[in-house]
């Protein structure tokens, strides 16, 4: 496909949408954002400045805002959502209403304005409760445990079952992300592992035998922006696992409390509902896609960022 033209990123001042907004400045690309400021405008300052940025401040489950949001617009990367477990169960309607009712709207707006490329940000959470033994490709059934993992497995249906002509939508399943942004998450595991031992001076991790995948930030926007470019034949309808790397939550603990010289203590006041080792072999397969850290190379720069105040 090349290069893309104009780009809406929905979510765009988010912690992968700003650091996705800042990849595709660096690359020359005109970018459009679409955000709420949920989380206030820091995400977003550094970019004001800049000739290919736009910034538009507005809801997704605003129809209008997103008809306003489309004009002129070549490509969208869907990342708006309210991400991860704990949130969604804390605001259920919410999380329907954004997560699904609100991107189904996006959807039919995209077909009914021409824009082919659609690339959805999902998650390996759809996994849930999986066999361990062999890493799950994108073939595996899913099994969500959670309302964040079910908003996203009924976008996904619906973003494939109207999927017709040129609309060309990209599924992308993201692990467990990771690193610094100028939106700081201190909820995803390794960062508030990091922070939990800075700020306490020991880990407590519960369900220490779970999997999880993992994929550092960059890396998930520079999959995003595989997935737009790449000629349709390659990806058009498709399915994709964004992971780098997969090991236990003990593992991961270990690792950090080795780096940091803290101790763990493993907690049996409840279990992890959650336990999935994920393949990502397909994206590499399909498009070279290649993980450029793993967790062990990104912890100095999380600890250096949790140690001046901004995890």
């Amino acid at each position: 496909m090349g290069q893309t033209g104009r780009i809406l990123i929905t979510g765009g001042a988010g912690f992968l949408g700003s650091i996705l907004t800042r990849t595709l400045l660096g690359e020359g690309r005109d970018v459009r954002v679409l955000d709420n400021l949920t989380w206030g405008p820091d995400p977003v300052r550094a970019f004001l400045s800049h000739p290919n940025y736009q910034f538009m401040r507005g809801d997704i489950r605003n129809s209008q805002d997103i008809e306003e949001a489309l004009d002129g617009i070549d490509a969208v990367i869907h990342l708006a959502a309210l991400v991860g477990d704990p949130l969604c169960a804390e605001k259920p309607e919410e999380a329907r209403a954004v997560n699904f009712d609100a991107t189904r709207t996006l959807i039919d707006a995209c077909r009914r304005k021409g824009i082919d490329r659609f690339i959805f940000a999902s998650t390996c959470s759809n996994y849930g409760i999986s066999d361990v033994s062999v890493p799950a490709d994108e073939e595996r059934e899913l099994n969500p445990v959670s309302l964040y993992a079910e908003t996203k497995i009924a976008a996904e249906q619906y973003l494939l079952d109207t999927s017709s002509g040129s609309f060309c939508p990209v599924l992308l399943r993201f692990g467990t992300a990771y690193g610094i942004s100028s939106r700081p998450r201190a909820d995803l595991l390794v960062n508030s592992l990091v922070k939990d031992a800075i700020d306490d001076g020991l880990i407590v991790i519960f369900g220490p035998e779970s999997w999880r995948p993992y994929s550092h930030a960059n890396d998930l926007a520079r999959a995003m922006i595989l997935a737009m470019d790449a000629p349709e034949d390659k990806v058009k309808n498709e399915t994709f696992n964004i992971v780098v790397e997969n090991f236990t939550k003990r593992d991961l603990a270990e690792r950090i409390s080795a780096r940091m010289n803290v101790p763990v203590e493993y907690s049996q006041t409840k279990d992890d509902p959650r336990n999935y080792r994920v393949s990502g072999q397909k994206f590499i397969d399909r498009l070279g896609f290649e993980g450029s850290r793993a967790v062990d190379e990104a912890l100095d720069e999380i600890i250096a960022a949790g140690e001046i105040g901004i995890l």
